[in-house]
């Protein structure tokens, strides 16, 4: 599923890690799970996401040497 979504991300988002597109993929699956008893609280989501993206701006700019200067020309 993530090699597909990674089609529907955002053009303006030339950099994303695929790991974290998976994670994102995989939670998505669970939350809309035919069967309830499947289906995450809000405070399981928050730890699944959490636990294995990290949002911090470094991993952003660790992505490309042309990060900074995409975030500059963004703000």
């Amino acid at each position: 599923m993530p090699e597909v979504m990674s089609y529907v991300v955002a053009p303006e988002l030339k950099h994303f890690r695929y790991e974290d597109l998976k994670a994102i993929c995989e939670v998505i699956t669970l939350c809309i799970s035919p069967d309830s008893s499947v289906r995450p609280s809000m405070r399981e989501l928050c730890i699944m996401l959490e636990s294995r993206i990290d949002t911090s701006i470094n991993v952003e700019l660790k992505a490309s040497s042309l990060a900074w200067a995409e975030l500059a020309l963004s703000s």
